[in-house]
C-alpha cells in the first residue's frame, strides 16, 4: 500500500477486514520492515488476535520502499500522513482507530496519540534481565 505525503513516498502493508472493523495502525521497532513483519505475523498463530481488525504498517522513511531519511522530522511527518490516510480513507472505513507501537514505535505511537483523535493506544516493549537494560529503563522512567 502507498500513503500520500507532501514530501515522502510511504509504502507498507495493510490488511483490510471490513469497513465496519476498527483499524490498528502499527508503528514498528528499529529495523522492523513491514513486509517481513506481515509475512511472519500472518504465518504465525498470533494472526488470530488481529483477524477482526483492519491492520496497517507503513515503513519509516528510508526503510523498505519508503523514501527519505529516517530522522525525527520525517518520522513525525510520516506518522501524521499515515493517520490522516486512515482517518480520511474509505478503504479502512470510519470506525475506531487504535494506535500500536513496538519498541522504537512506542514513541511514535505516543506522539500520534497525543496529537490526534484516537480510540486506543497500545505500547509494546520487551525488557531483558541484563542489568544495563534495566538501568536504562529506570532512568527513562525517572
Amino acid at each position: 500500500i502507498s500513503i500520500p505525503s507532501s514530501s515522502l513516498e510511504l509504502h507498507g502493508w495493510g490488511y483490510k477486514n471490513s469497513p465496519e472493523s476498527s483499524t490498528i495502525i502499527y508503528f514498528g521497532g528499529n529495523m522492523q520492515s513491514s513486509d517481513n513483519f506481515f509475512f511472519h505475523l500472518h504465518e504465525s498463530s498470533n494472526w488470530g488476535m488481529f483477524a477482526n481488525y483492519n491492520f496497517l504498517m507503513i515503513d519509516y522513511p528510508g526503510y523498505g520502499y519508503s523514501s527519505g531519511t529516517p530522522n525525527y522530522n520525517n518520522i513525525i511527518k510520516a506518522a501524521d500522513s499515515i493517520y490522516q490516510f486512515v482517518k480520511e480513507s474509505s478503504y479502512y472505513g470510519n470506525q475506531k482507530i487504535i494506535i500500536m507501537g513496538f519498541s522504537l514505535g512506542t514513541g511514535v505511537a505516543t506522539y500520534v496519540a497525543s496529537s490526534h483523535d484516537i480510540d486506543g493506544l497500545m505500547k509494546l516493549s520487551h525488557l531483558g534481565f541484563h542489568k544495563n537494560l534495566v538501568i536504562v529503563s529506570i532512568m527513562l522512567i525517572l
